[in-house]
């Protein structure tokens, strides 16, 4: 998937993430405050303090690395909101 996009940048903020999320399938439609929502309340989640990646300055946003981003959403679970649904 991201083998061949040149143009996906290694870091997202929560404002990008969410139309790539769109863009490539991985969510029906999601905002900038539904990602917000599922790192705040989604034990899971891989960024962070005391996760398992940091959050990333970028100017006055947090950054994600996009593989870690994207494999959290491309292996999420069957439920509504959030991955797509595998079952």
């Amino acid at each position: 998937m991201l083998a061949d996009r040149r143009d996906i940048p290694p870091v997202l903020t929560f404002a990008t993430g969410a139309p790539l999320l769109i863009e490539l399938g991985l969510v029906g439609t999601i905002t900038p405050d539904g990602l917000r929502y599922i790192a705040r309340s989604d034990p899971a989640w891989p960024f962070g303090p005391g996760r398992q990646r940091p959050y990333l300055p970028v100017g006055n946003a947090r950054g994600m690395e996009t593989r870690e981003f994207l494999a959290f959403f491309a292996l999420g679970p069957a439920r509504g909101g959030r991955g797509l649904n595998r079952s």
